[in-house]
């Protein structure tokens, strides 16, 4: 079955709501692409987002780059909305995060009250984190 594609202008629409937001520059965040149920982002590795002393992305902030793409991905059924909030997160290292992370996300089942995606973290081609999210979709949050 055909997705129908993301609205026109989706994308720019949520690079422009997302620059006020301080993390995306201090992390050195970017929406990369967006398609009906997937979104991909990058975060840079830099003093703001690695562990001190060191190049390695923390586990934290890996987390949080998830939750950020698994959220823009579930968006996309929602014109860019996001009338849903985080109920569970779960993420699995495979290997150090020593470098510019990427981030695809995709919804892989949706209902009314509720979405479950997955995400894959990448440094370069290197597969370093697995997650899960769920979300729990409340509509009267879009008002």
């Amino acid at each position: 079955m055909t997705r129908p594609p993301v609205a026109p202008g989706l994308l720019d629409r949520l690079r422009t709501r997302f620059t006020d937001f301080p993390l995306i520059e201090r992390w050195g965040v970017e929406i990369l692409d967006l398609g009906p149920g997937t979104a991909r982002m990058r975060l840079q590795a830099n003093p703001y987002t690695c562990n001190p002393g060191g190049d390695r992305v923390n586990g934290g902030i890996q987390a949080s780059l998830v939750d950020m793409a698994c959220a823009l991905a579930l968006s996309t059924a929602f014109d860019g909305a996001m009338p849903f909030y985080t109920s569970d997160l779960h993420l699995r290292y495979l290997e150090p995060a020593d470098g510019d992370l990427e981030a695809e996300a995709r919804v892989v089942r949706r209902s009314a009250r509720s979405g479950i995606l997955e995400c894959r973290l990448r440094v370069g081609e290197t597969v370093v984190a697995l997650g899960t999210c769920h979300f729990t979709i409340k509509p009267k949050l879009m008002a």
